[in-house]
């Protein structure tokens, strides 16, 4: 049996997760079933209980506001691998800093690439599949949706709270 894997993720909401909702069933039908959303901490093990990373990641954030972090463009992380993301461009890093302030003690973990936030439309395609999407099919469907995603919905407050997936 694999081992219990935790995240720190903010959720979109509104018009902005219908937005992205509409784009990955677009370009990636098979992804479209994942809630959109920017992670702040990738996926790790827990050395301590889930009750008291829930308590460590509240004493680190209780000096931080909400922000927002405004979508740019499309993108991917090809060579390294077959992702195809929302770029993210103001309030990016803030969301760096909020990573690197997480990524320390209990919940700290040495992650496989450096931390970019972004929202994911599509992942483990390989680099000729991710080209394709990239150029032709994610980057003309955003253009196509993105005039009618109004101003203040291209961007997400984030805040911390609990929110258990059965």
């Amino acid at each position: 049996m694999q081992a219990e894997t935790y995240a720190i993720v903010v959720y979109l909401h509104g018009p902005l997760a219908c937005f992205v909702n509409a784009l990955r069933c677009t370009v990636d039908p098979q992804h479209s079933s994942k809630a959109p959303h920017v992670t702040v901490l990738p996926p790790r093990p827990l050395i301590i209980s889930e009750a008291a990373a829930i308590e460590e990641a509240r004493q680190r954030l209780a000096d931080w506001y909400p922000f927002e972090v405004e979508m740019v463009g499309v993108n991917t992380f090809l060579p390294l691998n077959g992702v195809v993301y929302l770029e993210l461009g103001w309030g990016a890093d803030p969301l760096c800093v909020l990573h690197d302030t997480l990524n320390q003690g209990h919940l700290g973990y040495r992650e496989p690439f450096p931390y970019v936030p972004h929202i994911t439309m599509a992942q483990d395609l390989d680099e000729p599949c991710a080209r394709e999407l990239l150029w032709r099919n994610c980057r003309s469907a955003a253009r196509r949706c993105w005039p009618d995603l109004p101003g203040r919905s291209r961007r997400i407050r984030g805040e911390l709270h609990r929110d258990r997936k059965p």
